[in-house]
């Protein structure tokens, strides 16, 4: 095995991306055209293919149906919440993680069901990642060590002490056939924003468990992140091309492949299974076969009975507030907060909830100096655009607000500010444009 030193310094050293020799991206093997699934979209998280069965997790718990999907039923329930479904080998047990109002621990439970069994306790988060080939460990990452950074550790699937893989951080990760190599996740934690080009953005590397050596997948300046061993080749998911796709890459060459091309919305998880690899994209899944390249989709029916759990509450968004704007007369204060518009009464503390829009995501209040309009910028079209409203006698917004393009590309901008006589908008965006 290597010294530490030196394998922290060749992971380091590689962090450079690889542009001698060229990227070339080859012609796709599958495409996003095919027929939507018949089945109306549900919550989903992390897929899991088998042989015989397709595990998904869900709304807080984890479910099982047949390869070809259909009716599906719940192997978890409760007041915790269950996600990441990983199916060993054999497919006979089902390693997840579980979180009780808190961090997540690993837990396994057979496929037929049955009772959990905890295999970690650690205050920080533990997150599955991959079994070994034989069945024996189960690959987790965890952030335990306290400097911000994830690293991998493995765990006998039928518990007992952890150990941590001699590398200075990874977190996504997939063991080769093998067990001699390790693909990996390098870099922070990935789930920022769409199209990031950063330099923080996850990269791919390929580790040599034994001898220590290290390659990178060719890269420039998008985010590769979720690899998967097949045999000889690793599949990833990527925004190179845009949004998140399938890519195909074969370790020791400079050749990336894009596989499925979806254009709108990209691929949200994969995991691979024998001879195909499932794909979560906008709450459906889809199956994308690794020698035909053909892409079919899962139809899902998942029975909406109630789930059991913890009462609904009302619970405070103070301590989600992230703008404040006094109004220009000092009476009122407009905040955001988990995405909608509320206006304070400075005198009585009173609130109003003005735009109350679940699953958008309403930002940068301005309120007209004559205190009769509101202008904010909403995503409820896919894209930031500014709204502006008409406000009623007791301060209310008149909806639909009306929508004024600005410009055609999408992309970020500054809150509005009115023109002294409440006529006039200025805003900027991120591309330093007035």
């Amino acid at each position: 095995m290597m010294s530490r030193p030196r394998l922290i310094a060749l992971l380091l050293a590689s962090v450079v991306p690889l542009l001698d020799p060229p990227l070339h991206l080859l012609s796709s093997v599958a495409r996003a055209g095919a027929a939507d699934p018949a089945s109306p979209p549900i919550p989903l998280g992390r897929a899991e293919l088998g042989r015989d069965a397709v595990l998904f997790s869900s709304s807080g718990d984890i479910w099982i149906t047949g390869p070809g999907g259909g009716v599906a039923r719940r192997l978890t329930s409760g007041p915790a919440w269950d996600d990441l479904p990983l199916l060993s080998p054999d497919e006979t047990t089902i390693a997840f993680a579980r979180s009780f109002d808190g961090e997540k621990d690993l837990y396994t439970l057979p496929i037929q069901g049955g009772e959990p069994t905890r295999l970690t306790w650690h205050p920080k988060g533990d997150f599955p990642r991959d079994w070994s080939p034989d069945g024996r460990e189960i690959l987790f990452s965890s952030s335990r060590t306290g400097d911000g950074l994830d690293r991998l550790y493995a765990i006998a699937a039928t518990g007992g002490t952890e150990r941590a893989l001699d590398l200075p951080s990874g977190s996504q990760a997939s063991w080769s056939p093998d067990g001699r190599r390790l693909a990996l996740t390098l870099g922070p934690k990935f789930g920022g924003w769409l199209r990031y080009r950063g330099g923080n953005v996850p990269r791919i590397q390929v580790v040599d468990l034994e001898t220590g050596r290290v390659e990178s997948l060719p890269a420039q300046t998008y985010a590769d992140w979720q690899p998967m061993w097949i045999g000889d080749d690793i599949w990833f998911l990527s925004e190179r091309d845009g949004v998140a796709n399938l890519f195909h890459w074969r370790p020791g060459t400079s050749t990336v492949e894009a596989v499925t091309h979806f254009e709108k919305f990209g691929v949200e998880s994969a995991s691979a299974g024998p001879g195909a690899i499932v794909l979560v994209v906008q709450g459906r899944l889809w199956r994308c076969d690794l020698d035909s390249g053909a892409l079919v989709a899962i139809d899902v029916n998942r029975p909406e009975e109630e789930r059991p759990g913890p009462a609904t509450a009302i619970e405070s968004v103070a301590d989600f507030a992230d703008e404040y704007l006094i109004t220009p007369d000092g009476r009122q204060l407009l905040v955001t907060a988990r995405g909608d518009l509320f206006s304070v009464d400075c005198r009585t503390g009173r609130a109003m909830n003005l735009t109350d829009s679940p699953g958008v995501a309403d930002r940068r209040p301005a309120m007209s100096p004559d205190k009769s309009s509101l202008a904010w910028f909403s995503d409820d079209s896919g894209e930031y655009r500014l709204q502006v409203a008409r406000l009623s006698a007791d301060g209310l917004p008149h909806l639909p607000a009306t929508v004024i393009t600005i410009g055609e590309s999408p992309t970020f901008y500054s809150a509005p500010t009115w023109s002294p006589d409440s006529r006039h908008l200025v805003v900027s965006d991120v591309r330093r444009r007035l």
